[in-house]
């Protein structure tokens, strides 16, 4: 975080810019360790198999874990974000 004229950066999906703290509030980060996959995933938009598919997450592809939805992780992979099935990832 940086702040600038009371103003404070914040870094949000693939881009950043600057807000008044009043509006934001204090949340607990998700750890920064890294995951692997562990067989090859079907990423999605949101935290079930029938919204919109994204992509393909590749064997061993290492990503970082943005937040939990139940039994779904969002992970964040080269600034792309996606949901998958947390039981297919390890910690690295």
């Amino acid at each position: 975080k940086s702040k600038k004229s009371g103003w404070w950066k914040v870094a949000f999906y693939n881009g950043s810019g600057w807000v008044d703290p009043k509006y934001l509030t204090s949340v607990t980060a998700m750890p920064s360790a890294k995951y692997k996959a562990i067989k090859k995933l079907p990423v999605y938009a949101k935290a079930k198999s029938s919204s919109k598919y994204l992509g393909t997450l590749k064997t061993n592809k290492k990503v970082r874990i943005v937040k939990k939805s139940n039994s779904w992780v969002q992970i964040n992979l080269s600034g792309h974000y996606g949901w998958v099935q947390a039981k297919y990832l390890r910690k690295v």
